[in-house]
């Protein structure tokens, strides 16, 4: 669940609409259009080292070399950020946080 002071954005394409909740500290979590979300779990860099779902399994793995380079990811998701946690996106709009 988002706090006040959370950032929430939002991106669609087509008719899937992905919403994306930022804290001060960067990406926490998205909730896919199906209303699942998929939580991030960070290096002390913020780039993104595994994905978990609602029941905190893990569901992706991230290796990187010291220039932030992916060398292998598992799982089912496509990669989403970038060294130190910078979101690959196309549109994103902000939502407003009290609608």
């Amino acid at each position: 669940m988002a706090r006040a002071e959370d950032v929430l954005l939002q991106e669609t394409t087509g008719a899937n609409t992905t919403t994306y909740v930022y804290s001060a500290t960067g990406m926490l979590y998205w909730v896919d259009g199906s209303g699942e979300p998929t939580y991030r779990m960070t290096d002390a860099l913020g780039s993104t080292t595994r994905l978990l779902d609602a029941a905190t399994n893990v569901t992706d793995t991230y290796t990187r070399d010291g220039f932030g380079a992916v060398r292998s990811h598992t799982g089912r998701a496509a990669p989403t950020s970038r060294f130190t946690g910078e979101h690959v996106a196309t549109a994103i709009e902000p939502v407003p946080s009290n609608p």
